[in-house]
């Protein structure tokens, strides 16, 4: 099976932001705040994101049971901050809504605070993964490529950057974790 495969991967040099996750950008939307929602139990909870000033863009990778599950830091820094938030379960892979299941779904917010700027990773658990994994902790540093956790078998990836940051990427396209420039700085 593809479950722990962490092939190598050439991270490209310079002030870029790569892509945390390999799957494919189901969406990409800029919001005025750093709030984001999320239902718990059937309720609404607000996750505010104060590390990161607005504009926010938020970039949603859905990863199939093809693709590799490992994350990657998408730049050079420090974590900031993780936060785990319980949640449900829901099937990323057949879901009509997907951008809406990382509302829902169980989640662990990682911020990475880098040279100029910070940015977010939210790793996000499908029905069959049920299980994130964390490989790092608030205040050691993580270098741009750099493994620092797992969701197994589909789920999605979420990446938060600044909205002042000019894409390289587009919804629909295919990203390589480690490899895949998001955006530079």
């Amino acid at each position: 099976m593809f479950i722990n495969r962490a092939p190598a991967r050439t991270i490209p040099p310079g002030r870029n932001i790569v892509s945390p996750a390999n799957g494919r950008l189901i969406a990409v939307t800029k919001v005025d705040g750093p709030d984001l929602t999320f239902f718990k139990d059937g309720l609404k909870n607000i996750l505010a994101v104060n590390e990161l000033n607005p504009p926010v863009w938020i970039l949603l990778v859905e990863m199939n049971l093809k693709d590799v599950h490992v994350q990657r830091s998408p730049i050079d820094g420090v974590i900031s901050r993780q936060q785990y938030f319980p949640g449900k379960f829901k099937n990323v892979l057949t879901a009509k809504n997907k951008s809406e299941l990382v509302n829902l779904n169980e989640k662990m917010l990682t911020i990475i605070k880098g040279e100029g700027l910070s940015v977010g990773v939210i790793q996000v658990a499908g029905q069959a993964a049920r299980r994130i994994k964390s490989d790092v902790k608030a205040g050691q540093s993580v270098l741009k490529g750099e493994i620092f956790g797992r969701i197994t078998l589909g789920s999605q990836v979420v990446l938060l950057l600044p909205g002042n940051l000019e894409l390289k990427v587009q919804a629909g396209q295919k990203v390589v974790d480690g490899e895949t420039i998001v955006a530079e700085y």
